[in-house]
This record gives structure tokens, sequence and C-alpha cells, in this order.
């Protein structure tokens, strides 16, 4: 792999992969620059809940089973890496941009790649961007995505397989559904982006650590997993949604008493997984 430095995105652990699990934080960034902030409607305190509000802290244990992490420091709000390029609003823009956007319902709801608006805050921009405003977001979500495919293809080549655990948070589901909703959806793309064998061990933890699971619904995963999770030449991708009440304070604007557990029970996942590929095992043959 090559050393790549970019200032909306931190590596943690090797540049080269020494585990087969690689773990990803696309939507905790929470650096927003003054640049950023000047041209939002609304300031970055109100803009939290389109952050995975510290779902970064999760994965403080976890390195170090997992050995490598990227987590973008970029807010959401600026480029949603779980979007797809083409899935941009073209209203959003003062030109045509090099590609032909390709709008998803989620880009029609304001959620796209460059989210456009909330039904909270309404529109989220001051201005619309120049095609070349646009390249300079890109090149983050090209720089974010190029890393995990070349961290997956190592781990890979030197362990026969490799599984992506992406690291999200999602407003607590107990509010609109009933009292034994979930705390956690584990997301497989209905099965496409991972051997089941991964979701299931990732359930099994969860559910030892005393948490509610449900798989797929109401969170299969989207591009993240669609692009990553190439299950027939070793390549699995998991989402992990976990309920932000678990882990942070009764407002849910800091880390609270809770995020121990989670850290723990993201720690004994990565653990497992490695140990099914059969790098524990290998490890103490050694």
């Amino acid at each position: 792999m090559t050393p790549m430095s970019n200032h909306s995105f931190r590596i943690l652990g090797p540049d080269r992969p020494q585990r087969p699990v690689i773990l990803s934080v696309p939507h905790a960034g929470r650096d927003y620059s003054d640049q950023l902030t000047a041209v939002l409607r609304s300031p970055p305190s109100r803009l939290t809940s389109l952050e995975d509000r510290y779902a970064d802290a999760l994965i403080d244990l976890a390195v170090a089973s997992a050995g490598s992490a990227i987590v973008s420091t970029a807010p959401r709000v600026w480029i949603d890496l779980n979007r797809d390029e083409m899935d941009l609003d073209p209203a959003l823009f003062s030109g045509p941009v090099r590609h032909n956007p390709m709008p998803s319902a989620k880009t029609r709801g304001g959620l796209g790649l460059i989210p456009a608006h909330t039904a909270q805050l309404g529109a989220l921009w001051r201005r619309t961007f120049s095609p070349q405003e646009l390249e300079q977001r890109l090149s983050h979500h090209r720089a974010y995505h190029h890393w995990i495919d070349a961290a997956l293809t190592v781990a890979a080549d030197d362990f026969g397989e490799a599984v992506l655990l992406d690291v999200h948070s999602m407003p607590s589901l107990k509010s609109r559904m009933r009292h034994d909703a979930p705390d956690i959806v584990i997301g497989d793309l209905y099965r496409r982006s991972s051997h089941s064998r991964f979701s299931d061990i990732a359930a099994a933890i969860a559910e030892r650590h005393g948490l509610r699971v449900a798989l797929n619904s109401p969170y299969p995963g989207n591009y993240m997993l669609s692009r990553h999770g190439a299950p027939r030449e070793g390549r699995h991708a998991l989402q992990l949604e976990i309920d932000r009440s678990r882990y942070l304070n009764s407002l849910g604007t800091e880390v609270g008493a809770g995020i121990g557990a989670i850290q723990r029970l993201l720690s004994d996942l990565v653990t497992a997984l490695n140990a099914e590929i059969g790098f524990g095992l290998a490890v103490a043959a050694e």
C-alpha cells in the first residue's frame, strides 16, 4: 500500500494491515472549518443530527485488535462517504458537473452525496457550488475509498479473507418501534456484501453483550457495502448501526457512561472475526 496523507481523515495503525479486519468510521467527523461554516446556514452545533456523534470513540479498543482503521474527520454535511459519486442534487451547483448526476431517493429527500436540506433545518447552504468545489470534496471521497480498497485487497491476499466493519450510530428506535426495538442493526445488504457467517458472528457477539439485534432492518447498508463487499473475492463488508443512547449522555451531545460497554463489544467482535478467518489461531500456533 502507498502511504496517504489527507487532512480530512485519520489512518490508525500500520498503513499495511496486519490483521484481516479493517475498521471504518465515515460519519463522525467534527472538523467544521471556518471556510465550511461560512457557507452553512446553521452553526455546527445544530448539525449534530447529521453526525454519527462520537462514533469514532467507539473503536478505541477495537483498533488494537483490528490493527488498521480509517476515520473521517470531515463532517458528513461536507460530503457523505456512504453515497455514490453520482448521487448528486444538480440544484446545488452553479454549473454543469463533469459527470451526469443520478439522484437517488435519499438525494431527493435531501441526504445525497452532499446533503442539501433536512426536515428540521431546511436548506443547509447559503449558496451554490462550482464544479471545482465539488471536485475538491470528491477528492476526499475518492481517497477514503481508495484506502479501504487497498487495505482490503492486501488483507485478503495475506489472510485469504478480509472483513470491513463500517461503524455508524443511529437514533434510538424505541420511540418509533415497540419496546424491544434493536440496540444494534447489522447490515450486509441482505447477505450480498458478506458471507452469512460473519453477520451471524456479529449478531451472536452483540447478544452476548446484552444488546437486542436486528439484521438489515431498517438499515441494510448503502454505498460503502456495495462498493467494498465482494464475498466471492474474499472481501466482506458489514455495517454496524449502534443506538446512540447506549453510549451518549441523556442529551445526546457528549460521551456517556455506556461507552465502555460498546467499546468492549466492538473489541470482542473484531477478535472473533479475526479468529474466524484464522488469524488468532495462526498467531497462537507460532
